[in-house]
């Protein structure tokens, strides 16, 4: 199963790579994006202030990607977080 995630900044097409990673299916039947081509795909667990998304219920992540072009050109509003709990 070949498929496609849209850029989240400017909407252009991602094809999900299977040929490493294949798409997981999770306890609850959804699929898990793991690798895209030429993009970086990111998970958000909500945030504690949100008024958007902050879901208190262990609702499933929402899942994203963005462009490389995208990426890079965004960069310095990026921040390393270290992955240390």
């Amino acid at each position: 199963m070949q498929g496609s995630i849209p850029c989240l900044v400017c909407g252009s097409s991602l094809d999900i790579d299977e040929s490493d990673v294949p798409l997981l299916r999770r306890k609850d039947g959804m699929l898990s994006c793991q690798m895209v081509q030429d993009g970086v795909v990111c998970h958000a667990l909500g945030n504690y202030g949100s008024t958007v998304f902050d879901p208190m219920d262990r609702a499933p992540t929402k899942g994203f990607a963005i462009c490389d072009p995208c990426f890079r050109e965004r960069q310095d509003r990026m921040r390393d977080v270290s992955q240390e709990t």
